[in-house]
């Protein structure tokens, strides 16, 4: 562009008329900026939920709230690990939760039988370093029940593992439908004033 196409389009320029935007009441700058506020700090509660949700097996509280199956598999574990002589009961929480997925899984007839689950002596990978056991169900007077139904505990365990991982992935599409809602509201609410 040359000097004198510079020089006439800023002529034009300042002698277009200047429109000014309409004036604000009071009341709606005052809720426009009530909404702003409000659409920010559920921005900043959103992403605090986000934060803790991601790191939830480091506050104990949270993880209750969010995977409450979790803690049940993990406290029954916790039961277990303690060695070959542990017997979780079956009203245990977590009892209850390893009983439904049971691989493979006993009759129906056989569950009024079932007092509790055991454990075998377990034995130690000197390769992996890892100490690995097998879950047994047990009757009345802690006797081992059915031959064919053990469960090594590593496929337990992955269940407990599956079960945290999906209360993760759940809360975490909440939480980014909820921020998605949340951007869409502010967009239309800033393209509506």
């Amino acid at each position: 562009m040359n000097s004198i196409t510079l020089r006439a389009a800023l002529i034009v320029a300042i002698s277009l008329p200047i429109e000014r935007p309409a004036v604000m009441s009071i009341r709606t700058s005052r809720v426009a900026i009530w909404m702003q506020n409000t659409l920010f700090a559920l921005g900043i509660l959103i992403s605090l939920t986000a934060w803790f949700v991601d790191r939830a097996q480091s506050f104990p509280r949270i993880l209750h709230l969010i995977a409450p199956d979790y803690v049940a598999l993990h406290d029954a574990f916790q039961i277990l690990d303690q060695g070959e002589k542990a017997i979780l009961p079956i009203d245990h929480p977590g009892a209850a939760l390893l009983l439904r997925s049971w691989e493979p899984a006993p009759a129906k007839e056989l569950h009024g039988r079932i007092s509790a689950i055991g454990r075998s002596t377990g034995v130690f990978n000197i390769i992996t370093g890892v100490h690995h056991y097998e879950l047994r169900l047990l009757t009345q007077n802690n006797e081992m029940m059915l031959k064919d139904h053990i469960w090594k505990d590593t496929q337990a365990k992955e269940l407990m593992q599956r079960t945290l991982d999906s209360s993760l992935v759940g809360w975490s599409f909440g939480i980014l439908l909820f921020g998605m809602l949340l951007t869409i509201a502010g967009f239309a609410w800033d393209r509506l004033n």
